[in-house]
């Protein structure tokens, strides 16, 4: 996975770069019976979270301080505490700064250890296993995504993303993953 260490506002990757970082989590979490569906709508979070830049620091904060507070967000899915996913990385043996396949591998785990995932009534409860087995929409999955792990603010362009990734990924009548057929 390609990452860019940088606590700047905008997307630091180009295209090609975000579509790799898609296909390796994509592959990825397919091998752990993860839905493209459910991989798609968490997709369309993470662009909006990080722009697929597994080496994000949440903006305007600086980089590599080691009085960096606690509170500030890092890596695909903006962990915050960072501490939480380094600590966890750091225990596990992986080099988080470098290991950008571990960050997938976090997430994972948070599914097989009851971590992160808050059931919401408004999408029946559904747990972090049920949204990974999950064929609803991509745009649906990553409302669902965003209130059940982010908890952050909704924006309509986190499902707008989720249903791009569907669709770039093999999705929606796409028989060659993204690659159009005329």
């Amino acid at each position: 996975m390609i990452g860019v260490w940088t606590n700047q506002s905008g997307n630091p990757l180009t295209e090609e770069q975000q579509q790799q970082n898609a296909r390796e989590i994509w592959g990825f979490f397919q091998n752990q019976g993860w839905t493209l569906e459910a991989v798609s709508g968490m997709l369309g979070n993470i662009e909006f979270e990080s722009y697929i830049n597994p080496a994000m620091w949440q903006s305007g904060h600086t980089i590599e301080d080691p009085a960096y507070p606690n509170d500030t967000g890092f890596g695909l899915v903006q962990w915050t505490p960072w501490q939480k996913y380094a600590n966890w990385a750091t225990d596990a043996g992986y080099n988080w700064r470098t290991n950008y396949t571990a960050q997938l591998r976090r997430i994972q785990w948070e599914l097989e250890n009851g971590e992160q995932w808050i059931p919401v009534g408004r999408f029946d409860n559904m747990t972090f296993e049920q949204f990974t087995q999950s064929t609803q929409t991509p745009g649906y999955l990553a409302e669902v995504f965003e209130y059940s792990y982010e908890r952050g603010t909704w924006a309509e362009a986190r499902k707008t993303n989720a249903e791009k990734w569907y669709e770039y990924l093999g999705g929606a009548g796409s028989l060659f993953g993204g690659i159009p057929i005329w």
